[in-house]
């Protein structure tokens, strides 16, 4: 929204609240006549053409929805994981068909089962497994049809295993059957269940931070920014 200098930086501008919008990273861009008296650390450069001349300097930082943490389950590890994700910032959504929407106050949403067309869009999702031998099954299904970025298990291998020869949803590659992780979480000594979350949660985190872009840690210089 809005206007930026016409056609000498509105282009420019355009192309760098996308890439901010696409890798989540903020920038500051500078528009000059002299680029390299401009560098600094951090700034992206271009090269100002127009014959007004002069400077600008844009910060652009992009807002985006918050990350989204899917748990399925009612069991103390359920709680801890909707307790820990909130405070590090995730969207939380607890999948159980048994409890009150009450208990987990602290969830952003409760629904009774996993259903798509329910739940916020969001740009990253993030599933756990925490039924504890209730419903998991019938969980990894309808949390592999969300297609999420990452399906933990709270679970032994051995009933983990037992698990996936039960599993055969419709359209789900073998890939991501294989993409499960169990035991969920960093590999950590725990012993609760409130510990295995915080190691779920750790996991998660790790594995945001390093697909996300990393900020440029010296400056670049753009094209020229030419006049329409």
């Amino acid at each position: 929204m809005g206007w930026v200098g016409g056609s000498c930086a509105q282009p420019t501008v355009v192309k760098e609240a996308q890439g901010a919008i696409a890798d989540g990273e903020p920038r500051l861009v500078v528009i000059t006549p002299n680029p390299a008296e401009q560098a600094r650390e951090g700034a992206v450069l271009y090269h100002m053409s127009c014959y007004s001349g002069g400077t600008l300097e844009i910060h652009i930082e992009p807002y985006l929805p918050e990350p989204q943490l899917v748990v399925c389950g009612a069991s103390p590890a359920a709680q801890a994981l909707v307790k820990i994700g909130k405070a590090v910032g995730f969207q939380v959504v607890l999948i159980e068909p048994s409890v009150p929407e009450e208990k987990f106050a602290g969830a952003d949403l409760v629904l009774a089962r996993v259903e798509k067309e329910k739940l916020p869009p969001c740009r990253e999702r993030y599933a756990v497994v925490a039924t504890m031998g209730n419903w998991d099954e019938q969980a990894v299904m309808e949390l592999l049809t969300l297609s999420p970025d990452y399906i933990g298990v709270i679970a032994s291998k051995k009933r983990f295993r037992q698990m996936m020869q039960s599993v055969h949803p419709d359209g789900i590659s073998q890939e991501k059957l294989d993409s499960i992780r169990c035991p969920a979480g960093l590999d950590i000594p725990v012993r609760t269940l409130q510990e295995i979350a915080l190691s779920i949660i750790a996991e998660i985190v790790s594995i945001r931070r390093r697909r996300a872009p990393q900020a440029e840690p010296v400056a670049a210089i753009g094209s020229p920014v030419a006049c329409g």
